[in-house]
């Protein structure tokens, strides 16, 4: 899921710049409910009332569903007037951004220190969403003088590139000042739009963009734009003007000159690392595209790689995966690459046949269901999908997939046996009024399927930091799930149940003392007991404390290192707290439920592939 690191950087600025410490600790808070915003959370989060000694057990209200989408879709635009140009943004508090005063009481030195070495994207859809919406909001800027050398709009577009949010970079950029974006970073956003939706409206913008800049690297965009158009007159005049500048780009020059303009098949044979405008040739060339190009691409070259041809359809298919996991990509791009598969309709009608295993098995089950007319087929394939996800794709898109699978099918007895199946299908979707439904008729339904009550309370878990258990529900269903986990001497199981209760404790439920009494003799499973960064975690509670949303959202970005797939559980304690004590209680709550998912995956040598 996720892993965290520091650095020798991090740990210095630190030193010289984290917020004085506060008199007292304000101490966590173990409210019998949780509000649970209903769009974009307010600027200030709400106050919060003093634990009790002995809290009561309690659930969180329904939540309202949330919309799980890709990165890219800003809701609102919006600039701060008369103030630092620094302060422009595409999201306003309303439209889900941060809030106009996300930096109060933050030094710019700070920011300077913290941004530019955020590894992005995380392994969390849930933090990737943050990071673009802290990455977009339009806010008064931090205190002091910024870094003379790169302006706060040019290192928040850098990050949103490395993120795969190439439109809203570019549409950033295009809402900066003249003069207030360096070359480099302009070019970087207009190559990597160039590959995106908006690649039409950036060749319209290039050639007023190149009357105000003299680097001749632009006229590399204006050959990709012209040969796109099949203007090749045109192009070719801009190759011979590209090397009476002496640039060097081999892979470029190849792929217009040999490949587009003289038709030659064979592409060349270094394309790696492959760059926006190669890939943009490469697309107008159509030509399948060797393997090598998929495993490791830049985030914003995913969505064009994966509608390109391609010699190895499980290539292409794994990055999907990986991608969606992430939220990098909708589950409507994952089903458009799923849907690209070629399989013997005799395969798709009766799957999974013994030779198909991995991403080609969820591929030919996506599209049996889609073809499957009963429910109870359809539930099948949707069981098999979800029996070969590792934890971390049980996050991102994969949910939404496997909802596809299902379609509309009613929660009524006549499915009852598949009523938990339907139930973690809708929880991992973000559709928690279709969970509700099926939670309902999973219940009703245990008086005829016993089995049934063993199964919710596996997923139980999820069910409350869903927000679909009601108080009553949560006080009456507490002890039996306690006492199920704890029935026997399995350590394991009991080292997961006391995680569990602290990720419930983190999200802002009352978990009774006599149940942490119950628990005894924890794992030492080594990855999960990595001490958290001390100087990060010190920071973040003083950001919390003093309610600054852009540091608290920086220093959890800091502390999730977009490089690696492991997971380490009270690092990511302190991220859900952190969320809650600046009001994201909706980043927390989806947040934390990313966390139990990752503990209640099943081992992967358990699962087949």
């Amino acid at each position: 899921m996720i892993i965290f690191r520091i650095s020798a950087v991090l740990a210095c600025a630190f030193l010289a710049l984290c917020a004085p410490p506060v008199a007292a600790e304000t101490p966590s808070v173990q409210a019998p409910t949780i509000q649970v915003p209903t769009a974009a959370d307010s600027s200030n989060p709400p106050a919060n009332a003093a634990p009790s000694a002995n809290p009561p057990v309690s659930a969180a209200p329904a939540a309202t569903t949330e919309k799980s989408s890709a990165l890219g879709v800003p809701v609102e635009s919006g600039t701060l007037q008369n103030i630092d140009p620094d302060s422009i943004g595409l999201l306003t508090a309303e439209g889900g951004g941060l809030g106009a005063t996300m930096w109060k009481d933050t030094p710019r030195e700070l920011v300077d220190r913290f941004l530019p070495v955020l590894v992005l994207p995380t392994a969390s859809p849930t933090l990737n969403g943050l990071a673009q919406r802290f990455l977009l909001t339009a806010a008064n800027v931090p205190e002091g003088a910024g870094d003379k050398n790169s302006s706060l709009t040019i290192m928040r577009i850098r990050k949103l590139l490395m993120l795969g949010d190439a439109v809203d970079a570019w549409n950033l950029a295009l809402l900066a000042r003249a003069g207030q974006i360096d070359d480099a970073t302009l070019r970087l956003a207009a190559e990597a739009a160039l590959i995106s939706s908006v690649g039409q409206e950036v060749c319209e913008k290039l050639p007023s963009i190149i009357q105000n800049h003299d680097n001749p690297e632009w006229q590399k965009s204006l050959v990709t734009c012209q040969l796109r158009a099949n203007d090749a007159k045109a192009a070719q005049l801009g190759l011979e003007i590209l090397h009476t500048q002496n640039i060097k780009d081999d892979t470029f020059f190849e792929l217009a000159e040999h490949n587009i303009i003289g038709s030659a098949k064979s592409l060349p044979r270094h394309l790696t690392p492959l760059k926006p405008l190669d890939l943009a040739l490469l697309r107008t060339i159509n030509q399948p595209l060797p393997p090598e190009l998929y495993p490791h691409p830049d985030a914003v070259l995913i969505p064009e790689l994966l509608k390109a041809n391609t010699h190895d359809d499980k290539a292409r298919l794994a990055l999907a995966e990986r991608a969606a996991a992430r939220s990098t990509i909708s589950s409507k791009d994952l089903g458009a690459v799923y849907r690209s598969i070629s399989f013997p309709s005799d395969d798709i009608a009766n799957p999974p046949p013994s030779q198909e295993q991995g991403p080609r098995l969820r591929a030919l089950l996506y599209q049996a269901a889609s073809q499957e007319k009963m429910p109870p087929k359809r539930f099948g394939e949707v069981e098999k999908f979800m029996a070969g996800l590792d934890g971390s794709s049980f996050n991102g898109a994969a949910g939404q997939i496997m909802a596809e699978m299902i379609g509309n099918v009613p929660p009524s007895g006549d499915y009852a046996a598949y009523a938990v199946t339907a139930l973690h299908v809708y929880i991992l979707a973000g559709r928690p009024n279709e969970a509700l439904g099926w939670l309902k008729a999973a219940r009703q339904a245990s008086t005829v399927l016993p089995a049934l009550t063993d199964q919710v309370r596996v997923l139980w878990p999820l069910v409350v930091l869903s927000g679909i258990e009601s108080d009553s529900d949560y006080t009456q269903n507490f002890g039996p799930w306690l006492d199920a986990m704890l029935k026997d001497a399995n350590p394991a199981r009991r080292g997961q149940t006391a995680e569990l209760l602290a990720v419930f404790e983190a999200a802002g439920f009352a978990v009774p003392k006599e149940a942490w009494m119950r628990i005894t003799d924890p794992p030492a499973d080594e990855k999960r007991a990595l001490p958290p960064p001390l100087l990060l975690i010190e920071a973040l509670h003083s950001a919390g404390t003093n309610n600054q949303r852009g540091p608290a959202v920086l220093f959890i970005l800091a502390m999730a290192d977009g490089d690696g797939d492991g997971f380490s559980l009270l690092p990511s304690l302190e991220i859900i707290r952190g969320l809650r004590a600046v009001g994201l209680t909706a980043d927390a709550l989806a947040f934390a439920r990313e966390t139990a998912g990752a503990l209640l995956a099943p081992p992967a040598s358990s699962r087949p592939r």
